[in-house]
């Protein structure tokens, strides 16, 4: 029983262990046919060691680019958390100043400070694994 062959692109050759089987019985069928057999394979190879180069670059491109895009997204909320926590923090801090004093005050920020010590926490997380 034969393994189905991977799909392939039709405009790319691939080495496919048929052709590798083909190229050696023609041959030794045909031994004045060997040298240009030989080139034209040795084409092929080099041709699919290009291919899969190139596929391994865009990879690698494709990775850096979600890396980055990853990063800024961070830098955005990050951003964002900064603001929220002071746009919550004025008027938060007038209230607890003006209703409980000094303790309703620390109480609040320090509320806030653990917000985004949390944030800061499972981006260190997520980044590190």
């Amino acid at each position: 029983m034969t393994q189905p062959t991977p799909a392939r692109d039709p405009e790319t050759p691939g080495l496919r262990s048929e052709d590798i089987e083909a190229t050696l019985s023609v041959a030794r069928d045909q031994p004045d046919l060997t040298p240009a057999l030989v080139d034209s394979f040795a084409d092929r190879v080099q041709a699919e060691i290009e291919r899969r180069s190139r596929a391994g670059e865009l990879a690698q491109q494709n990775a850096s680019t979600s890396a980055a895009e990853a990063a800024k997204a961070d830098s955005t909320q990050q951003m964002v958390l900064g603001i929220v926590s002071l746009g919550v923090g004025i008027p938060l801090t007038a209230i607890a100043a003006g209703t409980t004093g000094i303790a309703g005050l620390l109480i609040a920020w320090i509320g806030i400070a653990l917000v985004n010590m949390a944030y800061a926490l499972r981006k260190n997380r997520r980044s590190g694994s």
